[in-house]
């Protein structure tokens, strides 16, 4: 994993809400989530088609799902894809969570730690997590 994974539709790790406007225009949807890590912060999420941003607590984007098929990371991974395209593109380097509905790619020495999520519904992409993750 190296800086460039963390990238959908022009939207990349630590820009601010107004390079993503600039990007993407005005979200379809903005949801605040309370705070679940003990930073007494609240949470954003700006929505758009096939497209979540998410803002942390220093209002820049900490991380990106996408959610339906009309965005791809940049190796060109979808919503909709198979496992063996996910593996194709991101390699052996998972680490399988759930039973293996969830592989799991970490940059190595990042801080703080971020990565690559896949989830899977049987054998195909259900969502992509771009972002800060926990081992």
């Amino acid at each position: 994993m190296d800086k460039g994974d963390y990238t959908i539709e022009g939207v990349s790790l630590g820009m601010d809400s107004s390079q993503v406007r600039a990007q993407l225009g005005n979200p379809d949807a903005v949801y605040k989530v309370a705070d679940t890590t003990g930073r007494d912060a609240p949470f954003c999420s700006w929505m758009y088609k096939d497209l979540q941003i998410m803002y942390g607590t220093s209002s820049s984007v900490e991380g990106i799902a996408a959610l339906g098929p009309h965005v791809s990371t940049v190796r060109g991974l979808r919503v909709g894809d198979t496992k063996l395209r996910a593996q194709e593109l991101y390699g052996n380097g998972h680490k399988e969570v759930d039973l293996s509905s969830v592989w799991d790619y970490f940059e190595a020495d990042s801080k703080p730690m971020r990565g690559v999520g896949i989830s899977f519904e049987e054998d195909t992409v259900e969502v992509i997590y771009l972002g800060r993750m926990q081992k």
